[in-house]
């Protein structure tokens, strides 16, 4: 007879369809943990797989490492730990926990699982080093007998294959001594720095870290930080020459000899202005005993890059690294003209992933981007080969977007396009492009235009559905109204919009009684809005999940017969705190932050609730509301749209919202 239940299952089959749901739908596999002892030993190698702990103080981290490794050894589990996550600061601080105090496990995302390709976090490199000065020997032994029972732990996990290192202090010796010993480890150190390196020789400890044969994965804060006319400047304002970029250049050529990722984040700009090429001393060490050493040729799969010098970096790279093995690139904080030329003349033969931030002037009206700097863009994108997943930043010109279909529509199975502020979108067109362009398109983001709920904007929706193979949807809903081309700010200052419409009365006509002040001081002139705009604005911020849900259904209503389902929406609301590049006054603002939500929506996996969806709200823009009322203009308004709701007695405004529906009129 065919099996009838989960547990007459083998515990082989039983653990690969566990392992199917652990990317999604952690908490359901430990749920099944619980019904009994044959599925917790079945499926006890997942639940184990990945370790993590977040270290603060030092009492504390002691006894969450102690009672990890008893639960590890009552279940003989040690050899099922495959991955260990350890962030936070370090142990030196000393604070009383109490008695009873016990470990729980703390939640670990898909991304610490291993379920992206993604390994760091923007995060890990904003964080200020909190021992910036501690560099003495006496610092380094400290900090290395801190972690020495943690080491004691690595050292009983023969199955370890990655440590990822997120903590703001230096990698400790006897971290890497452990994970050296088992021999097959990688270590992903997130917060890398090389905090010595202006001596006439790299530190001994700090050299057996860089040099390691397990080191696999970095990242960089990378800072400029020397000035020119050093000499001038008051030695108590001097700044450390930084030699980051140096001492990656050399991981990269060989020092490290199994370096696959290098992710170089953008720090500060320093606070005195530079010219670093003509002042900058040569840096004096790469070794401990100062002697010349042979570079060699590196082999990364994933570089990212910051846009302070990244000309300079990319040259240095060429030289000591074959790009024609590059997997992944990004630049996610911006690229200049001369980066993509040189880009340009490159070979990435073997190049997958790009993520392109492309480099715009701020605030409201700026000009849009030269044209020689599209050309160079759009040469960049037809120098690749087909990629797989394409992911443009900022506001992308059509010459951009076209090229990027033209060439690279037909391999793509994640495209992301997502604008800087809310005054660019995609089109309705440009959707429809895409879904010609992108057969195999699995994973799309886009920011579309907000027009409540209206029969142009569910046919954007529809036109996104009709990509027969779209499983993942991440939409930015742009709220902000859109001035015409030709009208500058001052312009709207004497010539606003009036508003029109089946459902405009006088009131709507009627001016605010504020102005609105420019957001960036190049911007010139106010703007009066009419109290219709600002109805407006209201309902196009406004998400709940309600019309989450509505627009879940939408996308997939425009889907052919045999396409793949819909599995997963995330749906936000931006860009409603500007209206025409200007920014309106607090009350408004604090009606603008209340309404605008995120929300994702999944598919049920149960093959038989598929019709089911979970609803999610995501994690809440930070703003502290003063539970007061609103001012009686600016209440007038918000009532005009959502009356209050007498039947329930007396209410307050953040309780009387909810979105308008979408328009069911066929488009």
């Amino acid at each position: 007879m065919p099996p009838t239940t989960l547990e007459s299952l083998p515990a082989e089959i039983l653990l690969q369809i566990c392992e199917y749901l652990d990317r999604d739908y952690m908490a359901s596999v430990v749920a099944l943990a619980r019904t009994s002892k044959y599925n917790y030993f079945a499926v006890t190698a997942l639940l184990f797989r990945t370790i993590k702990f977040f270290v603060d103080t030092r009492e504390k981290y002691f006894r969450e490492v102690q009672e990890c490794h008893d639960m590890l050894q009552r279940t003989g589990s040690f050899r099922h730990v495959h991955r260990l996550v350890v962030d936070g600061t370090a142990p030196f601080h000393d604070e009383d926990l109490d008695s009873d105090y016990h470990w729980d496990r703390p939640t670990i995302s898909a991304k610490e699982r291993g379920y992206s390709d993604q390994i760091f976090h923007w995060r890990a490199l904003t964080d200020p080093d909190p021992f910036p000065d501690r560099t003495d020997a006496e610092f380094f032994h400290e900090n290395n007998d801190n972690w020495r029972q943690l080491a004691d732990l690595v050292n009983q996990l023969p199955a370890l294959v990655d440590l990822i290192f997120a903590c703001s202090s230096q990698f400790p010796l006897c971290l890497l001594q452990a994970i050296q010993h088992r021999g097959q480890c990688r270590l992903h150190i997130s917060r890398f720095r090389l905090r010595r390196l202006n001596g006439p020789a790299m530190d001994s400890h700090e050299f057996m870290i860089a040099s390691s044969p397990c080191l696999y994965s970095i990242g960089i804060r990378y800072r400029e930080t020397y000035i020119s006319h050093f000499h001038l400047i008051p030695e108590s304002d001097r700044e450390i020459p930084s030699y980051e970029r140096e001492a990656a250049i050399r991981l990269v050529a060989g020092l490290a000899p199994n370096l696959k990722e290098v992710h170089i984040f953008q720090g500060p700009p320093s606070r005195f202005p530079y010219n670093r090429l003509e002042i900058m001393p040569p840096w004096k060490g790469s070794t401990v005993d100062n002697e010349k050493h042979e570079l060699s040729q590196g082999s990364l799969r994933c570089l990212q890059l910051p846009n302070y010098y990244t000309i300079s970096i990319l040259r240095d790279l060429r030289v000591h690294n074959d790009f024609s093995i590059l997997r992944t690139l990004q630049f996610k904080s911006g690229i200049d003209i001369k980066s993509l030329n040189f880009l340009t003349s490159c070979t990435f033969s073997s190049l997958t992933n790009l993520v392109l931030s492309l480099i715009i002037e701020q605030g409201y009206g700026a000009p849009p981007l030269p044209e020689d700097y599209c050309y160079a863009a759009s040469g960049f994108l037809y120098s690749l080969p087909p990629l797989r997943s394409l992911t443009i930043g900022e506001n992308v010109p059509q010459i951009i977007l076209d090229s990027a279909l033209d060439h690279h529509g037909s391999s793509l199975r994640k495209l992301h396009l997502y604008p800087q502020s809310g005054i660019h979108r995609i089109l309705l067109e440009d959707i429809v492009h895409i879904g010609e362009h992108c057969p195999l398109l699995e994973n799309l983001k886009l920011a579309i235009h907000r027009s409540k709920g209206d029969g142009a904007e569910v046919a954007a929706y529809k036109a996104i559905g009709s990509i027969p193979g779209l499983r993942r949807v991440s939409l930015n809903l742009l709220a902000t109204k859109i001035a015409p081309h030709h009208e500058t700010p001052s312009d709207l200052t004497t010539h606003p919009e009036i508003p029109n419409g089946p459902t405009c009365d006088e009131f709507d006509k009627l001016y605010f009684y504020d102005r609105f002040p420019p957001i960036t001081l190049n911007d010139p002139g106010s703007f009066i809005p009419h109290n219709g705009q600002i109805c407006e604005a209201f309902i196009n911020n406004a998400l709940d999940g309600a019309l989450a849900q509505q627009v879940f259904w939408s996308i997939p209503s425009g889907k052919p017969d045999s396409s793949l389902p819909l599995e997963r929406l995330k749906v936000q609301t931006t860009g409603g705190p500007v209206f025409y590049g200007f920014r309106e006054p607090p009350g408004i603002s604090e009606v603008m932050w209340e309404v605008s939500r995120s929300w994702e929506i999944k598919r049920n996996s149960r093959d038989d609730s598929r019709q089911e969806i979970v609803v999610r709200e995501l994690k809440r823009k930070r703003w502290k509301r003063d539970n007061s009322a609103l001012i009686p203009s600016i209440d007038r308004i918000f009532r005009t749209v959502w009356p209050a709701k007498l039947e329930e007695g007396v209410t307050n405004w953040w309780d009387d919202w909810h979105s308008w529906p979408l328009s069911t009129l066929d488009t």
